[in-house]
């Protein structure tokens, strides 16, 4: 791809606008003299609207569709030729009307690890190559690498939905390959029984606080009172699209907590929750009128300005989401909890502890910002506990 990034196929950065001009309000696709000198006759084009709207992502889009194109009619191609995976792959990463366009950030970003991976695998063979025994070998190979059941799942779903893409396109083959993979059944990953009790999410609090880390002990308890994922609390690291707030190396924050969502009184906070933020727009109302702890750490805490993010590391900065998860093992491994117990299951310890102390699914569903109660029971543990439930009330009988 001569010196242009590799962001031109991959989609690691959706920002990336090779061989962009701006001429006052507006922002054209312009190739240099070099590629003119190597035989390129194309003509420049303007982009879409103009600079300082919103349409960063689609004129990025473009630059990289135009220059994809140039170096295509130079037989300086990017690699991957027209009928083979890798291609269809590059065009669902580059494309503005692609699905992969659409989705939330950290999806897109999820998606990007998955597509390499894809692309290495298979970026060489033609559509007409991937039959149902090959996707089959594909599996058995996985297996024999001792990949998860999840992983392998996770992987061909991303498949369907580039052979979805390639449907959408029109193309014949990718349309047939989907057909296939609709009839194929990958099993399914056991859903996670593990849940984080009241005992484990307060003993890692107060080793926190303990090690001086307020911010992180605070977080914790607020994703305990309030059932919210460690996201909607902590916040995470995205790649920065045009948007402002706090951005650093390329990197924006956002999702967590901020102060302006906070009462005066520190009574309770109003907060969009980030998965849902689609299907339920509206903001929820936590209310911390019965959790004075919570309200407390939140008053020292507020003690050094109530700008911007409420949780931060030691470094001034919030947590990522990696050094968040480390913080959780380090304090975990110290007070010997079992390793299986994650960060994230603190949100199934508060739901099923609320189910235990007699709260309706439907209640739930609301306190946890699901769509559905079908999510919700998905949270929800204590199997056991119910199985020794129904044998005590079935032996009254005898």
């Amino acid at each position: 791809m001569t010196h242009f990034d590799k962001a031109l196929t991959d989609g690691s950065n959706a920002l990336y606008a090779p061989l962009i001009a701006k001429v006052n309000a507006w922002a054209y696709w312009r190739p240099t003299e070099k590629w003119r000198k190597l035989g390129y006759t194309g003509k420049a084009l303007r982009l879409p609207g103009k600079i300082g709207d919103t349409h960063d992502l689609d004129r990025a889009a473009e630059c990289r569709r135009l220059t994809v194109a140039m170096l295509d009619s130079l037989g300086m191609g990017t690699g991957a030729q027209p009928g083979t995976w890798g291609w269809l792959i590059e065009r669902y990463q580059g494309d503005s009307y692609s699905p992969y366009a659409a989705v939330k950030g950290s999806t897109r970003a999820n998606y990007a690890w998955m597509l390499t991976r894809w692309k290495e695998a298979i970026g060489h063979l033609d559509f007409a190559d991937m039959t149902y025994v090959s996707i089959k070998e594909i599996e058995a190979a996985m297996q024999a690498k001792g990949r998860s059941i999840s992983y392998i799942r996770r992987m061909f779903v991303m498949l369907r939905t580039i052979a979805s893409y390639g449907r959408k396109l029109g193309v014949k083959e990718v349309r047939e390959v989907r057909e296939i993979m609709a009839d194929i059944r990958f099993k399914m990953p056991a859903k996670r029984a593990v849940t984080a009790s009241r005992e484990q999410a307060m003993a890692v609090i107060a080793e926190a606080d303990a090690r001086g880390m307020v911010g992180f002990a605070t977080g914790v308890l607020i994703q305990w009172v309030t059932m919210l994922r460690g996201v909607d609390v902590f916040g995470q690291w995205l790649p920065a699209l045009g948007e402002g707030g706090i951005i650093v190396d390329g990197q924006r924050w956002q999702d967590g907590l901020t102060w302006d969502m906070f009462d005066a009184d520190l009574m309770g906070f109003r907060k969009v929750v980030s998965k849902t933020a689609s299907s339920l727009p509206g903001p929820i109302y936590f209310s911390l009128a019965d959790c004075p702890d919570v309200r407390a750490r939140l008053a020292l805490l507020a003690s050094g300005g109530r700008i911007g993010p409420v949780i931060r590391s030691s470094s001034g900065l919030p947590y990522t989401t990696q050094g968040r998860g480390r913080a959780w093992r380090r304090i975990s491994d110290r007070l010997k909890l079992p390793r299986e117990v994650l960060m994230m299951d603190l949100r199934a310890g508060g739901i099923t502890e609320a189910m235990t102390m007699g709260a309706s699914t439907q209640m739930l569903r609301d306190a946890a910002g699901h769509l559905n109660e079908t999510t919700t029971n998905g949270y929800m543990r204590g199997r056991e506990r119910h199985v020794a439930e129904v044998i005590a009330l079935r032996s009254k009988a005898e």
